[in-house]
């Protein structure tokens, strides 16, 4: 079963975003040199990845309520570099989601 490799749902969570994360990485670092090479400005490479994160966390919500509520969110391992927003954010949402 699924839950011989993974200790609970966070974790499973967790590694159906990997690939995902790398691809949505991946396809950022390109955009922003593409558009920095067309001499876009600073804001507006801004305002797209700004709108592009917020895309790609809407789209994984669940993934990342999961995430949250597991013990890997309980314990703080899922740390983020704005953890303290987003960990408010999730569980303002994941809370209303339940």
């Amino acid at each position: 079963t699924l839950y011989r490799r993974f200790a609970h749902k966070g974790e499973l969570c967790l590694a159906l975003l990997d690939a995902n994360l790398q691809a949505f990485q991946n396809l950022s670092l390109a955009t922003l040199q593409l558009m920095h090479q067309q001499n876009a400005s600073y804001r507006h490479q801004l305002e797209w990845f700004l709108q592009s994160t917020v895309s790609y966390t809407l789209a994984n919500e669940d993934y990342f309520c999961e995430i949250q509520r597991s013990p890997l969110g309980e314990s703080g391992h899922f740390a983020m570099p704005h953890s303290r927003g987003f960990a408010g954010w999730c569980s303002a949402s994941c809370v209303t989601r339940r």
